[in-house]
């Protein structure tokens, strides 16, 4: 928490301090700068998850040049192309809560250690050398970051299909392992 009651700070940024509306800062920024007949990859986020239901919301964004190209259910919208000039227009409905720049998301996790000032904790020698811990998920691949320079892989237990060699048909438990136990060795330190 920042000093200002009831404003978290994510990352460095004061989340108060956006401006509130529909439409993203990022893709108002790009709409700065784009074409008004460039189609823009986009976001739509449908009030109470009327998702693909709401016939109403895919008619106005047709006969705004917009088309459909990902339905998102999960979120509760869809992914989009909308003309530049008309996504104000978009996002002016009244069952459309948001529209966000599509962009190409990439794992950022070397900020994690910063974020948590987790270097204070490493310099006064709290790295879990000694500790063991175990993962129970949908398995851990023998990744570098735990078998290099010395493997730290103790055991493992396949209860599914038991396999003798630890393997992760889905990566879920890779990932897991590798925030709480990665040492950073693929990346030379960069991801630990």
């Amino acid at each position: 928490m920042s000093a200002n009651r009831g404003v978290v700070k994510l990352f460095g940024r004061n989340r108060a301090k956006e401006k509130p509306g529909k439409l993203s800062q990022k893709l108002s920024l790009r709409l700065s700068t784009a074409a008004e007949d460039e189609p823009l990859p986009v976001i739509v986020f449908l009030r109470n998850n009327v998702g693909h239901d709401d016939e109403e919301v895919r008619a106005h964004l047709a006969g705004l040049g917009g088309k459909i190209h990902r339905e998102l259910p999960m979120v509760g919208g869809f992914a989009a192309f909308v003309p530049g000039k008309a996504i104000p227009a978009l996002a002016a409905h009244p069952k459309i809560t948001g529209v966000h720049l599509d962009r190409e998301a990439r794992p950022c996790l070397d900020i994690g250690i910063p974020s948590v000032q987790g270097e204070t904790a490493f310099l006064a020698g709290h790295t879990g050398r000694g500790v063991t811990i175990a993962i129970v998920d949908s398995g851990i691949h023998p990744h570098p970051d735990f078998t290099r320079p010395a493997g730290r892989l103790l055991g493992w237990y396949d209860a599914v299909t038991h396999r003798p060699d630890p393997y992760d048909d889905h990566g879920h438990g890779t990932h897991v392992a590798g925030i709480a136990a990665g040492n950073g060795y693929a990346s030379g330190g960069k991801y630990r």
